[in-house]
């Protein structure tokens, strides 16, 4: 009995350093940067219901999913957009939005799917299109 709890301990030791060791830390990406979002010219479609945007440089992390999600209309509607190696993406057309809507903006790691960042909500602002600013403002 007294030679099994040596070698007993020594194996729950050993299998337990080998799970550990397969667990790798997730390390959180940055929220994305409502900055870097902008309207482009003569995007406010109030007709239609529509925007149209773009991700600039550095909206996002390199190369991750970018989730933008309209929580205004009673239809949910939202996006995925995969960001360039600056973190930008192209130009979204005709996304269900007016002025005054709250925008969710989050993103992805594209290789793992448990690194997710935090979520940052924007109202859009069609009166913002036409000036220095880009159309959209951070909720706090």
């Amino acid at each position: 009995m007294k030679r099994r709890a040596p070698k007993l301990a020594l194996l729950l030791g050993s299998v337990m350093l080998l799970c550990w060791g397969c667990v790798t830390p997730v390390i959180p990406l940055p929220p994305p940067d409502p900055e870097n979002l902008a309207l482009t010219p003569n995007s406010c479609d109030a007709s239609a219901g529509t925007i149209k945007f773009k991700g600039n440089d550095k909206v996002a992390s390199a190369h991750s999913y970018v989730f933008i999600w309209n929580t205004a209309t009673s239809v949910k509607k939202g996006i995925v957009r995969y960001s360039n190696d600056k973190g930008g993406f192209a130009e979204v057309t005709d996304f269900p939005a007016s002025d005054g809507h709250e925008l969710w903006i989050w993103t992805k790691a594209a290789l793992h799917e448990e690194n997710k960042s935090d979520t940052v909500a924007v109202t859009v602002d069609c009166s913002m299109q036409k000036g220095m600013k880009n159309g959209f403002v951070k909720k706090l």
